[in-house]
């Protein structure tokens, strides 16, 4: 807790105890302090609650950081592991074969297979047109 808010909080808690004092000494004004320091304490709870909304603390620097970050902007600090380049890759791969056929697929890699590193680099045009023009077994002029 910072020291300005147990300040606050510690300032709102005397006016409680001052009132429960009173209220006990038959002083009828003490209850109203009681009340007030109460209504007081809430408020004060719920504007911590509304400040901090957004936001958490870096358990290694302390640094006010927004509530969904996966890392500390300051420290570096990680909370979350994200998805390995592994796992990622494969997602990847799956999700772009469930975009093509088979035969593309076998296309391509027949391309790979086919196509000499000389005759790629003496290309000028567009490598994806070139790519395609071999496909469909086109002369490459």
């Amino acid at each position: 807790m910072r020291n300005k808010q147990a300040q606050v909080l510690l300032g709102i808690s005397g006016v409680q105890v001052l009132g429960i004092v009173w209220a006990a000494a038959g002083i009828q004004a003490g209850i109203a302090v009681a009340a007030a320091g109460t209504v007081f304490l809430v408020a004060d709870a719920v504007g911590i609650m509304v400040k901090s909304g957004g936001k958490k603390v870096c358990p290694r620097c302390k640094a006010d950081i927004p509530k969904q970050s996966r890392i500390c902007p300051e420290c570096g600090h990680r909370y979350r592991a994200g998805v390995s380049e592994d796992k990622l890759t494969e997602y990847i791969e799956q999700e772009k074969e469930k975009e093509r056929t088979s035969e593309q697929i076998d296309c391509d890699f027949e391309k790979i297979e086919s196509i000499a590193v000389d005759e790629v680099a003496s290309y000028d045009g567009d490598i994806e047109e070139f790519l395609k023009n071999r496909c469909r077994g086109e002369e490459i002029i």
